[in-house]
């Protein structure tokens, strides 16, 4: 939890100093528009070099991160659009998480909403049942309950019952 917390304060850091460099560079950041900081964590057991963080919008990559699973990454998105989050190495199934970043006008977004979660990657192992690693394994939105992002539980309780499918067969065939 203390990793996180200066993780984020880090994060944050780092974006103060871009938005101060990008006035410098005289680049015009909308600030009023961004809502929300996604911060995803890798918890692999086993170190992984040269994955690829994508940020779509739409169909379009308008940033990309290159990391190890032992660094973690994050983006700042804006309000009203629709994002998508793929996270891929060679030899590891892709992972793609989906964010809806929709707001009514009366949500306050400063300061920015913070929303981090964990990731694994699985193995790729022939054989496998993989269709579902195609689709995106959470879709994230605000809700109006808690006045916060989250997961919508309906869609990532359906995804991860068949993603559980796909690793019990890893594991039972990483023990033959």
């Amino acid at each position: 939890m203390v990793k996180k917390i200066s993780i984020c304060i880090l994060f944050f850091c780092l974006l103060i100093s871009f938005d101060s460099f990008s006035q410098k560079k005289a680049v015009k950041r909308d600030t009023k528009d961004d809502c929300l900081a996604v911060i995803g964590f890798f918890y692999n057991k086993t170190l992984i070099n040269k994955i690829n963080v994508y940020l779509y919008e739409g169909l379009t990559i308008i940033d990309s991160i290159k990391t190890t699973s032992m660094k973690d990454f994050g983006f700042v998105l804006k309000k009203n659009k629709e994002y998508s989050i793929k996270i891929a190495s060679k030899g590891y199934y892709p992972r793609l998480i989906s964010i809806n970043t929709t707001l009514s006008d009366d949500v306050n977004t400063l300061p920015v909403f913070i929303f981090e979660f964990d990731i694994e990657l699985l193995p790729m192992m022939k054989g496998m049942d993989d269709y579902f690693t195609d689709f995106p394994i959470a879709k994230v939105e605000y809700d109006t309950k808690i006045e916060k992002f989250g997961y919508s539980k309906k869609y990532t309780a359906s995804i991860q019952k068949e993603l559980n499918k796909v690793q019990e067969q890893i594991k039972i065939r990483k023990s033959r």
